[in-house]
């Protein structure tokens, strides 16, 4: 009973380093990518300022790839977070 203060307080410590260590990953995972490096991970080739690339294209590359990597299909996490992330930074130029 005389430990219970001590052990509150210790796990209050862990809680909060484990939240910060949480965010610090996350942010982590999100980092800004370039539309060169977009492109190359969904294997897209052309101009995307002349409109030679389109949503569709993005939207097809994206399929195509998502399908091999998915976590449900025995792929890794990190990768389909990869490939998400290169088709939410194409479609937010294309828009």
């Amino acid at each position: 009973m005389q430990l219970l203060p001590f052990w509150l307080k210790r796990r209050q410590e862990t809680q909060g380093s484990g939240q910060s260590q949480q965010q610090s990953q996350q942010g982590a995972t999100r980092t800004d990518m370039s539309v060169k490096e977009a492109m190359d991970i969904l294997g897209i080739k052309g101009e995307i300022t002349s409109g030679e690339i389109t949503s569709a294209t993005v939207n097809d590359a994206h399929r195509r790839l998502i399908q091999k990597v998915h976590p449900d299909r025995g792929g890794n996490d990190y990768l389909a977070a990869k490939i998400n992330h290169a088709r939410d930074t194409l479609l937010k130029v294309i828009s």
